[in-house]
């Protein structure tokens, strides 16, 4: 016995049942005829049109939304993005590498973007702007950064500008500045003096 399933037309303004014929018969699921599926067709490309020329008039009249930026995270909208960073960090402490003295390409984070974003003293609020300060970095060439991050050639602690390390300890990342392992020569960890 064959179970037969009786729709109705799913085009706006058609309210025609039909017999379900099934995926093979060439008509768009819930259409009950060729013409209708072309009427559909037909109403969507008028839509369409409708729309683009609605946007059309909204950017002649200057109110176009969709050509507006994109919505920038929080930190990104002070301007804290890699390359205003990298830009300042060179202003800041000067165009050279602070390692070899030749012109800088790169700006290098004294506590590293994941260290910091990891930081569980610090909630996210206080994290993010940290991300991209310009004070935790400073000058350096393609070279000497390569060596550096891959463990060849460490950096010296001595290179570290003064105000970087200030800022490391400043914002609870001593550990992470004066650890030999990650800039040769570090000094021990300063200890705090009871009042």
């Amino acid at each position: 016995m064959r179970v037969v399933r009786v729709r109705v037309c799913t085009r706006e303004g058609c309210d025609t049942e039909f017999e379900d014929r099934g995926a093979g018969s060439g008509i768009k699921r819930g259409l009950c005829s060729l013409q209708c599926e072309r009427l559909e067709q037909q109403s969507k490309a008028n839509s369409a049109l409708r729309e683009r020329q609605a946007r059309q008039q909204r950017t002649r009249a200057g109110v176009d939304e969709s050509s507006a930026p994109a919505p920038r995270r929080y930190f990104e909208r002070q301007g804290n993005t890699k390359n205003d960073w990298k830009a300042r960090v060179l202003e800041l402490y000067g165009f050279d590498c602070l390692s070899c003295g030749k012109p800088a390409q790169h700006g290098h984070h004294i506590v590293a973007r994941s260290v910091i974003m990891a930081a569980a003293h610090l909630e996210f609020w206080e994290r993010a702007p940290l991300e991209y300060d310009a004070t935790n970095g400073f000058p350096i060439c393609v070279r000497c950064h390569e060596k550096h991050e891959h463990g060849v050639e460490r950096l010296y602690f001595e290179m570290l500008p003064a105000p970087a390390v200030e800022w490391a300890v400043a914002h609870g990342f001593s550990r992470r500045v004066f650890n030999p392992t990650i800039y040769l020569g570090a000094p021990a960890l300063p200890t705090e003096e009871a009042a």
